[in-house]
């Protein structure tokens, strides 16, 4: 549970703001681009727990709620 919490989570977080910060809203509408997202976002977080020794299988994007 700490893993989740102080490291896995807050990784995820940041690299969700930054790679969705790429994109116009309009474009988060199309399940190509979130498809697109969630590889990108699973690459660079694998990649980076990868450092940690924790190993990512997959990330999914359930929703995209915008304000």
């Amino acid at each position: 549970k700490d893993y989740l919490e102080k490291i896995i989570n807050p990784e995820i977080r940041s690299l969700t703001r930054e790679i969705v910060g790429n994109y116009e809203a309009v474009e988060l509408n199309s399940k190509v681009v979130i498809k697109s997202i969630e590889e990108e976002i699973s690459e660079k977080a694998k990649n980076s727990l990868k450092s940690k020794f924790i190993i990512l299988d997959v990330i999914l994007i359930k929703d995209i709620s915008l304000p």
